[in-house]
């Protein structure tokens, strides 16, 4: 079957299997961001604040996904790879953002750790002292 365009569309691309595990990843992806959520309000952590922000895009990315998929709008790569992609921009700058929040949670993290075992070196020093 053809879309609008004239290329070609799959007919059985969501399955069921497929539908029902798009569902459960984006389930944990928002348990696991407002968990996040939640310990950020309570330590005021910023790497935590990150690691909301971007477990949310990482399922507004998926919701792109699910869409194209559910409505259908996918093209079957599998006769031709001449097709255009879904989305580029939209999902470019997500991807971008996704990898932001990944860089900025472990940079938090690591100066976190450099900024404790730096106190621990120094109160060992002076204890030695």
């Amino acid at each position: 079957m053809r879309n609008q365009a004239g290329c070609v569309r799959n007919e059985s691309s969501m399955s069921f299997a497929f539908f029902i595990y798009t569902i459960l990843v984006m389930g944990v992806g928002l348990v696991t961001a407002s968990t996040a959520l939640v310990i950020w309000l309570m330590t005021r952590r910023r790497d935590c604040l990150v690691a909301a922000a971007g477990f949310l895009l990482y399922i507004f990315d998926m919701s792109v996904i699910f869409f194209d998929e559910y409505n259908r709008l996918k093209y079957d790569y599998v006769v031709t790879f001449n097709e255009p992609f879904q989305h580029p921009l939209l999902r470019c700058a997500l991807g971008v953002a996704i990898l932001a929040c990944v860089w900025l949670w472990v940079t938090f993290r690591l100066h976190d750790e450099v900024t404790s075992s730096c106190k621990r070196c120094l109160l060992y020093t002076s204890d030695a002292a």
